[in-house]
């Protein structure tokens, strides 16, 4: 019987490379002041060695890269893709156990909103509440939306999440 986090399946992932992964988003918001959606994501057992580095390639050989490769939230890359800090609201969890110090299971906040709460923890420069999901591997994805608010369920958004099981060699396209 597999592991679950609530009444969700936590996937096994077998040892094969690299590979697109369709994850289950069981948590999403929108952010204030409501011109994002941000989404966790469940990848599957982990630990993944990597992740998938997101970037541009060709696909169709024709010396243009065109393809987007990456992670993704409703066919759109996180907001930090193409700016100076590509790195911003993409974080992704390998999944070891025990589980990292900063690995919270769990959407952030920017700024300290801790506000004296013991479930809250400010790192970085989110706070987060204080849950960790050991041996699951995850990741949390924030992507633009139009301005104002956008009404949906959880069921409402898709992604994918290019990872790999890596044992000596580097990730390898998605």
């Amino acid at each position: 019987m597999p592991d679950t986090i609530g009444n969700i399946a936590v996937p096994e992932i077998a040892p094969s490379g690299t590979f697109p992964i369709v994850p289950d988003y069981p948590h999403g918001r929108a952010q204030r002041p409501s011109d994002f959606h941000e989404a966790l994501g469940i990848v599957g057992e982990g630990p993944l060695v990597a992740f998938t580095t997101p970037r541009m390639e060709d696909k169709d050989g024709d010396g243009k890269q065109e393809t987007f490769v990456g992670h993704t939230l409703d066919g759109q890359a996180h907001h930090g893709w193409g700016t100076s800090h590509p790195e911003y609201v993409l974080r992704t969890c390998a999944g070891n156990d025990p589980a990292g110090d900063t690995d919270f299971f769990s959407l952030d906040q920017s700024g300290d909103v801790t506000n004296g709460d013991w479930r809250k923890v400010y790192s970085g420069n989110s706070t987060y509440k204080d849950n960790f999901a050991a041996g699951t591997s995850f990741l949390v994805i924030r992507r633009s939306d139009a301005k104002g608010l956008q009404l949906s369920k959880p069921g409402d958004h898709a992604g994918v999440s290019c990872a790999g099981w890596f044992r000596s060699r580097p990730p390898a396209a998605c």
